[in-house]
């Protein structure tokens, strides 16, 4: 594990044009796909929160995110921010298991298809791909969905309170390839946005599960829960 203070800007950068929310033909145009284009405001910011089977038992999710989404050419384009004051990693470079650490976590599933992709993205703009042909049967990993590279940008949170040496959280934005597959339309996808959330003390006892769509129970694998993206 290793403790994460980075620079402002990482990793990589988003080239987008004629996006679409959901997927609707949005009145405006994004210039460069960042969370601060006054573009992002227009959309809705919707709350990750914790499965259910979490707050049935009383806990409350210390460290709140939010997530907004577009689709358009083939991509899903996602801008996500994280209250984190403790930014922790696992991995060293693209294709390790990141999820050991702090990550966001984006899933994609093709309607009617027994198959989806998981994507872990990690504060220092390190990505993962693993697809899955059912739960538990991991048919490929990577950094790659089809030959299609996932780009992503990382903005490290700061303010006067959390001082030089520590963070107040991350923002995220990512370019993802939905893959054409079996002529799918561009709404014939099921998506969760997702965060494992580690503390100080890098205990599974206290990293905090959220998750857009909210869950039933506390496994990011339910695809019959994920969202239609319209």
């Amino acid at each position: 594990m290793k403790s994460l203070f980075l620079p402002k800007k990482v990793a990589g950068s988003l080239i987008t044009a004629g996006l679409v929310s959901g997927c609707t033909v949005a009145p405006f145009a994004v210039t460069d796909g960042l969370l601060d284009d006054a573009a992002w405001k227009q959309l809705s910011a919707h709350s990750l929160v914790q499965p259910q089977d979490y707050t049935s038992k009383g806990h409350i999710l210390r460290e709140e995110g939010s997530c907004r989404f577009l689709c358009a050419n083939g991509n899903l384009y996602l801008s996500a921010e994280f209250d984190d004051s403790f930014l922790i990693t696992s991995g060293e470079k693209d294709g390790d298991d990141l999820y050991h650490g702090d990550c966001c976590e984006i899933f994609i599933k093709p309607s009617g298809q027994p198959f989806y992709w998981e994507i872990w993205i990690s504060p220092d703009g390190l990505r993962t791909v693993v697809k899955w042909s059912k739960k538990d049967n991991i048919e490929s990993k990577g950094r790659l969905i089809e030959g299609r590279e996932i780009r992503a940008a990382v903005t490290i949170k700061r303010t006067p309170a959390h001082g030089a040496e520590n963070a107040g959280g991350w923002i995220l934005n990512a370019a993802i390839p939905l893959p054409d597959v079996s002529g799918l339309e561009p709404g014939a996808w099921n998506i969760l946005i997702a965060r494992q959330n580690y503390d100080g003390s890098l205990s599974k006892e206290t990293r905090e599960l959220s998750s857009f769509p909210q869950l039933l129970k506390s496994s990011f694998h339910r695809t019959e829960e994920y969202f239609r993206l319209k």
